[in-house]
């Protein structure tokens, strides 16, 4: 099977670690060359769309290039959208294992497979094959804050991870996660909630947030059926 060579993949790192440094946009983007043949394949999949569907058409290229890792994060995506979480996670198996592929990464390291696989598996409630693959995201998190805020997959983690010990009641994990979030770029109003209803269960204040009438919190809107699992604090 033929690898993507150097010359067709230019790579513009969100949250990879690159010489130490944490630049500020992940993407998987063709030369030029390549690009031209992308555009071409985005007007046959329009074309596709009338005929079968967009998912046809994702999955059309992928078969067809099953080595671009960006028709597999494009067909994951389209999953995810539709709450089709076991097929998304498939997907993103492959850009995941792409992303580990040295002929591909040429040396870089990826935070996009093992997040966006870890996200899945969290929406399907799948907790206990979630935790890893976030917690392996935050391996690589910068040790500096302003760093880490470069890369929105650290911080979505860290709030994934929070809502998955929130939904176990292991308050004060989920709690370091939800201030990490914030700490490194995340928006209060999604986590404040959240952290009220553990001050009011575990009569812990820790002093972040303003009391104020707590709104009801709730886990992310998932459709898909999964076991509440007791996750490990091990490794937070």
């Amino acid at each position: 099977m033929n690898r993507l060579g150097l010359s067709f993949l230019v790579v513009t790192l969100l949250g990879v670690t690159v010489a130490g440094c944490v630049v500020t946009e992940e993407r998987l983007v063709s030369t030029s060359a390549a690009a031209s043949s992308r555009n071409r394949q985005e007007e046959d999949a329009t074309d596709e769309e009338h005929k079968g569907g967009k998912e046809a058409a994702l999955k059309r290229y992928t078969e067809e290039h099953p080595e671009d890792p960006r028709g597999w994060w494009q067909l994951g995506d389209y999953y995810e959208g539709i709450r089709f979480y076991p097929l998304a996670v498939e997907a993103y198996q492959q850009l995941r294992t792409l992303c580990l592929d040295p002929k591909v990464n040429q040396g870089h390291t990826f935070t996009a497979g093992d997040y966006h696989v870890g996200v899945a598996l969290a929406k399907a409630r799948i907790y206990a094959e979630s935790v890893p693959y976030l917690r392996a995201v935050l391996a690589l998190q910068p040790k500096d804050d302003s760093q880490a805020s470069l890369n929105r997959h650290f911080r979505e983690c860290h709030y994934w991870l929070g809502a998955i010990y929130y939904e176990n009641k292991q308050w004060e994990p989920a709690r370091e996660h939800f201030n990490a979030f914030v700490r490194i770029g995340g928006e209060r109003h999604r986590v404040d909630p959240w952290l009220l209803r553990i001050e009011d269960a575990t009569g812990i204040k820790d002093g972040t947030i303003e009391r104020v009438p707590p709104k009801q919190a709730s886990a992310p809107a998932t459709d898909a059926p999964g076991t509440t699992v007791k996750v490990s604090t091990q490794g937070n």
